[in-house]
């Protein structure tokens, strides 16, 4: 293909299949379309185009206008020019001025992952008016099932903090009990991978304080299985236990009680250390009876302990 693509503007056009006699809808895969880029690579890298102009990520770059329009196609295509062109896509100082932010934002896995294949993409990035990271947004925004187990595994292995916390004193896992689409596994994740469960945020919330003001009975249970404390208290806010009471939701109150109880029972018989186990397994005071025990030989309890529980 005889082109010249030899500034800006004349990119731009490229890429918006206005110049040269490109149409990417002609084309069925990826494949064919960055075959037909090569055909024009030796000018395109030999270009006078402002290397700038691809890592400002405003509405006129073309790789925003790719993700805007969640063309797949031609953003992997860029995507490889860039590579080939050695440019640093993480924006400047700020994380909602990289590229990363505005894949999150786009709420498309496909999009995204495409995103984040790229080579030295940083994930900590952060705003310094609001020190938020790819990390927290996309907990906190994302909405999208498809692949987003694949998605937080690769996010989470490429941080160096998990428990980085923004201004307002939230960690990924604050935001993720936030989010109404894909809580439960974002919150099951980040645990997993050694999420912090008793940080203060700069309300005095910890992340089971977020759990019981939005009545999640299930994000509750996930919490405490893995040892959140009710009992946790900062300044003149109240604890965890005590803003369920304040609250009033009879289903969260229900289910404290249960843990509560279980945990008073397991203390009278000299079996605290055991509480985590009991969780794990949803053993609660209210199920004791449907114990068995093999159950809890498993857990490892002496034969004395058992008929104090089976009695």
């Amino acid at each position: 293909m005889n082109a010249i693509i030899d500034n800006n503007k004349d990119f731009l056009n490229f890429i918006k299949n206005n110049s040269f006699g490109v149409n990417f809808n002609n084309f069925t895969n990826s494949n064919d379309i960055l075959n037909e880029i090569n055909n024009v690579n030796v000018m395109v890298y030999g270009s006078k185009i402002d290397k700038s102009y691809l890592t400002t990520f405003d509405q006129l770059n073309p790789l925003t206008i790719a993700i805007t329009k969640k063309n797949e196609k031609i953003l992997e295509c860029l995507l490889n020019i860039c590579k080939l062109l050695e440019l640093n896509l993480n924006g400047h100082k700020r994380y909602k001025d990289s590229l990363l932010y505005h894949a999150i934002s786009s709420n498309n896995s496909k999009i995204l992952l495409k995103v984040l294949s790229y080579p030295n993409l940083r994930i900590d990035i952060f705003d310094e008016d609001d020190y938020n990271t790819a990390l927290h947004h996309y907990c906190r925004k994302f909405k999208s099932p498809e692949d987003c187990q694949e998605i937080i595994n690769i996010m989470i292995e490429r941080t160096n903090d998990l428990n980085r916390i923004n201004g307002k004193g939230k960690t990924p896992l604050h935001k993720a009990i936030l989010n109404n689409s894909i809580r439960l596994m974002l919150v099951h994740t980040l645990i997993e991978n050694g999420a912090r469960l008793n940080v203060f945020n700069y309300n005095d919330y910890t992340p089971l304080h977020c759990a019981i003001k939005l009545g999640r009975s299930d994000v509750i249970l996930k919490l405490l299985k893995n040892g959140a404390d009710l009992s946790l208290q900062k300044n003149s806010s109240p604890s965890s236990y005590q803003l369920a009471i304040q609250l009033d939701s009879p289903n969260v109150i229900k289910l404290i009680n249960n843990y509560l109880n279980l945990s008073s029972f397991l203390d009278k018989h000299l079996l605290s250390n055991y509480l985590l186990q009991f969780l794990k397994r949803d053993i609660l005071y209210s199920n004791l009876n449907d114990l068995n025990e093999e159950t809890l030989i498993e857990m490892g309890l002496q034969k004395d302990k058992i008929l104090l529980i089976l009695k």
